[in-house]
């Protein structure tokens, strides 16, 4: 008997020892990959655009001021009768592959762009209790 492929696996990204975020991502787009810090940092339209995990919402685009990125995003978490909601607006200049973003809420909050996903990890000061950033994003 064959077996299957599961249609999603369960990842980890690990930035640190400290960091690490975890989420689905579709057995499909799965390839080995090996991520040197002298890989060629993406073009300003790898970063730009609408980027969605669950409800979660991050918004990428060009400053109009130079070299930059502005990112706008909501995030919820869902309580059994509640709701909890942050969000980010910030500016970043790109570093490799990465935009480090600090809003004036001290959110803090780092954007990792590995080919088609972008990984975010925040400090959990983005918003109310329980409402994280956290997650592996894709366009829609």
């Amino acid at each position: 008997m064959e077996m299957k492929r599961p249609l999603v696996r369960h990842v980890r990204y690990t930035a640190s020892a400290e960091q690490s975020t975890t989420g689905c991502l579709k057995t499909v787009s799965l390839e080995p990959t090996r991520v040197a810090s002298t890989q060629v940092p993406p073009t300003p339209d790898a970063w730009q655009g609408t980027w969605l995990t669950y409800d979660n919402t991050l918004v990428i685009s060009q400053s109009a001021l130079d070299r930059g990125f502005i990112v706008e995003g909501e995030a919820y978490w869902y309580g059994l009768n509640t709701i909890h909601t942050g969000e980010v607006v910030s500016r970043a200049d790109p570093f490799e592959n990465q935009l480090i973003l600090f809003d004036a809420y001290d959110c803090q909050l780092t954007l990792t762009l590995l080919q088609d996903y972008l990984i975010a990890q925040d400090n959990k000061r983005c918003g109310g209790m329980n409402v994280t950033f956290d997650g592996i994003y894709t366009r829609p």
